[in-house]
C-alpha cells in the first residue's frame, strides 16, 4: 500500500486547512465510488481514476505554520488565556476547527503532520491509528535520546510520565550502588571529589529553581526530582474521522518557541507543561532530519510506503 507525501514548508493555517478538506473529500468520494462498485456501473474519468490507484491509501502533508491557536470542536474557549485582540497584536491567528481535542498552538519550529488516509484500506481502527501516531513520535524522539511515552487519559506524547519516573528511580538506585562501591574502593576519595563536582554542576544549572524551592522549605534534591517528574507534552495529537477517512494529525515541537504556550492551557491541562526536542537535547535539531525520520517511522507503523 502506498501513501503520497507533500512537504508544504511554511504555510498559512487557513490555506492548509482548506487543502486538507479538499483531499479529505476527494478520498471520501473515491471510497464511495469504490464501495458502490463504480468499476462495473460507471464509465469515464471517475472510474478510470479509481481503477488506476488500487494501492493508494491517501496523502500525508508536512507543514510549519505561522503562529496560530486552534480549538477543537469539543474544546473549551476559557483555555485561551488572552483575548483575540491581544493575539492579533502578537501576530497570531485563532481558529475553531473540526478535530477532536482542546486548544493547542502551531508555529515556526514545530513539525505538523496531517495524514489524510483511508484506515479501512490499512486494516486498522481509529483508536489503533492514534496509538500508531503516538508510537511514531515516540520512536522519532528516541533517535535523539529522548525517552517519551503516553499518559493514561491524555492523548499525545509526553515526558515525565510513569515510564520516565521508573527510569529515574532506576537511575537513582544505580547511583546509590555506584556510590557504595566507590566508597569501598581505593579511589573512593577521588570518586567522591568527582561526584561532588557533578552535584555542584547540577545545582548550578537549577540554581534559580532551587532557591525558590528552598524558600518553601524544599531541598535541592526534591526540586530536581519534582522537575524531572512533571509531565510535559512534546507532541499534541488531534484527529477527525468520517467513514474511517482521517484528517488533522499531530504537531511535534522540534525547536518551537515555548513562550507561545503560556497563553493557553495546552490541550486543556492547567497543571502540565510543554517541551521541545531542542530543549530536551540542549542542542539544535535539524527539521529536515526530523521530517525524514517521521516519514520512515510512520510508514513502518502503518505498513505503507510513503513517497514524496
Amino acid at each position: 500500500m502506498k501513501v503520497r507525501c507533500r512537504d508544504l514548508g511554511p504555510m498559512d493555517y487557513a490555506a492548509c486547512w482548506e487543502l486538507q478538506r479538499t483531499l479529505f473529500e476527494e478520498l471520501l468520494a473515491e471510497k464511495n465510488r469504490r464501495r458502490n462498485g463504480c468499476g462495473a456501473k460507471e464509465s469515464g474519468p471517475a472510474a478510470d481514476k479509481t481503477d488506476t490507484r488500487p494501492d493508494d491509501a491517501g496523502t500525508v502533508l508536512l507543514v510549519e505554520h505561522p503562529p496560530v491557536y486552534t480549538l477543537g470542536k469539543s474544546g473549551h474557549a476559557e483555555n485561551l488565556l488572552v483575548g483575540r485582540t491581544a493575539l492579533e497584536q502578537l501576530g497570531a491567528q485563532f481558529f475553531h476547527i473540526d478535530r477532536g481535542g482542546d486548544i493547542t498552538f502551531h508555529g515556526p519550529g514545530q513539525l505538523v503532520c496531517y495524514p489524510i488516509l483511508d484506515l479501512e484500506r490499512l486494516g486498522i481502527g481509529l483508536r489503533e491509528y492514534i496509538g500508531r501516531l503516538e508510537e511514531t513520535v515516540i520512536r522519532v524522539v528516541a533517535h535523539y535520546g529522548i525517552a517519551a511515552g503516553r499518559i493514561d487519559g491524555a492523548s499525545g506524547v509526553w515526558l515525565g510520565g510513569p515510564e520516565e519516573q521508573r527510569s529515574a528511580e532506576t537511575e537513582r538506585n544505580a547511583e546509590e550502588t555506584d556510590g557504595r562501591n566507590a566508597a569501598e574502593s581505593k579511589d573512593a576519595e577521588t570518586d567522591g571529589r568527582n561526584a561532588a563536582e557533578e552535584n555542584a554542576a547540577e545545582e548550578q544549572t537549577d540554581e534559580k529553581s532551587a532557591k525558590e524551592e528552598r524558600s518553601a522549605g524544599k531541598s535541592t534534591e526534591e526540586t530536581v526530582r519534582i522537575k524531572r517528574d512533571a509531565p510535559r507534552k512534546i507532541c499534541a495529537i488531534g484527529v477527525r474521522s468520517s467513514r474511517y477517512v482521517t484528517m488533522h494529525g499531530f504537531a511535534l515541537n522540534v525547536d518551537t518557541d515555548l513562550e507561545w504556550f503560556s497563553r493557553i492551557n495546552p490541550c486543556g491541562f492547567s497543571d502540565r507543561g510543554v517541551t521541545s526536542m531542542a530543549r530536551e537535547t540542549r542542542r539544535e535539531v535539524a527539521m529536515e532530519e526530523v521530517k525524514r525520520l517521521v516519514l520512515e517511522e510512520l510508514g513502518e507503523q502503518l505498513g505503507v510506503e510513503i513517497r514524496i
